[in-house]
């Protein structure tokens, strides 16, 4: 029973954001290269966004530009997954709503439910474990 709730939260919260995307199977894998850095930050979203998607990209690149923009080897991108040229790399993270993810090369954390449950109200939650995660991967 809690895993179908789960289940049908997740759909809801999907479909508010109008952001449930069907995935398209025949989609070339080509050009999935991460850039240059050493560790990207992306924040997924489609076409329409709710406050809450809003908030979540607000405390990312708020984030990002206070504490990594200096640093070559970190580096921040939004990415519209109802772009056509954006769903070779939302089919590599398996993105299909709003999603933040911090990546390197060979290895990736998604931090979407701590964005999504933090940055309208606590937003300083978000900052630190952004924070937290990205000097992980560049201490790697």
């Amino acid at each position: 029973m809690r895993t179908l709730t789960i289940f049908i939260v997740a759909i809801l919260f999907a479909a508010a954001c109008g952001q449930l995307n069907q995935r398209n199977t025949d989609t070339k894998t080509e050009g999935q290269t991460i850039d240059n850095a050493k560790v990207m930050v992306y924040y997924f979203h489609g076409k329409q966004r709710c406050t809450t998607c809003l908030a979540v990209q607000k405390v990312a690149e708020e984030t990002f530009t206070k504490f990594f923009s200096d640093i070559d080897d970190v580096r921040f991108r939004e990415v519209d997954i109802s772009k056509k040229e954006n769903e070779a790399l939302a089919e590599k993270y398996e993105i299909y709503f709003s999603s933040l993810i911090i990546a390197t090369t060979d290895s990736f954390e998604d931090i979407t439910d701590v964005a999504f449950a933090s940055a309208v109200n606590n937003p300083l939650t978000l900052q630190e474990l952004m924070v937290k995660v990205i000097n992980e991967f560049l201490e790697k």
